[in-house]
């Protein structure tokens, strides 16, 4: 059903093509008439079929529609870097990375779909997150140049890289299930770890 400011629109319009056909172009009979319905139907219509503007994102004390949007290009950002190191990564932990870069895009749709996870995911989002791809990225380009007996090293890094997989399983999950306290543990599980890992890469 029309929306009464879209009748009232057409209406106008209608009104206007009606007396400029009448007084100004002293038209007589039915002819302003059916032009003005005519006007009033098509005008009632384009109105009608304008995209409404989005509603503007409901966010949490603290955080700013620009803090929000620089949140969800990080996430988009940091999935892409990933997805890159996948490529360059030796065969053995391209499945890994791509799999860690597939967690970081859903946590991303989370946050699309509810921007108050960002209040719990903050610190993750502008600190944990960006150290932990240059962690991988790092640890990609080790091993593009390792010789055999860094093998172990390798092997000790790996593991660590491995450590983050069910932290952002568990924070992808926590974001799913709207679990805000269990959200913030993982985050801070994860920010710890990549902490005492930080001489590693």
């Amino acid at each position: 059903m029309p929306g009464r400011r879209a009748q009232m629109i057409a209406a106008i319009g209608g009104l206007a093509v009606f007396l400029v056909l009448l007084i100004g172009l002293r038209l007589r009979g039915w002819p302003p008439f059916i032009l003005a319905a005519l006007a009033y139907a098509s005008l009632l219509w384009i109105v009608q079929r304008r995209p409404k503007r989005a509603r503007p994102v409901a966010l949490p004390d603290g955080i700013s529609h620009t803090d929000y949007d620089a949140a969800l290009a990080a996430l988009e950002n940091a999935a892409r870097d990933l997805r890159s190191s996948a490529e360059s990564a030796p065969s053995g932990d391209r499945a890994r990375i791509r799999h860690m870069a597939a967690l970081i895009e859903a946590i991303r749709r989370h946050h699309l779909a509810n921007p108050l996870h960002l209040a719990r995911t903050r610190i993750f989002v502008r600190h944990t997150l960006p150290r932990m791809v240059r962690a991988i990225a790092t640890y990609v380009d080790l091993a593009s140049r390792a010789l055999a007996q860094d093998e172990a090293r390798l092997a000790g890094i790996r593991q660590r890289l491995d450590g983050f997989i069910p932290v952002l399983e568990q924070i992808e999950r926590a974001c799913l299930n709207h679990d805000l306290m269990a959200l913030e543990i993982s985050v801070e599980v994860l920010d710890e770890q990549l902490g005492r890992d930080e001489g590693l890469w």
